[in-house]
């Protein structure tokens, strides 16, 4: 048996290999996204320069 056929027989679009492809994928995706994903803060009132956050925030529900 060849490399490239050990590889195939491995490797090839059967249902296990695949679904444990596509699960890692998306582990890797979730915790990508879990660790880099995150919000700064507001600025302080002092350098919102004019800026209502509560008054924008009741524009966008209304």
């Amino acid at each position: 048996m060849t490399i490239a056929a050990k590889a195939a027989s491995v490797l090839g679009y059967r249902v296990l290999p695949t679904s444990i492809f596509a699960l890692l994928a998306y582990a890797a995706i979730f915790f990508a996204l879990t660790i880099t994903d995150t919000l700064s803060n507001a600025p302080t009132p002092a350098k919102q320069r004019g800026l209502d956050l509560a008054q924008a925030y009741t524009d966008l529900h209304h």
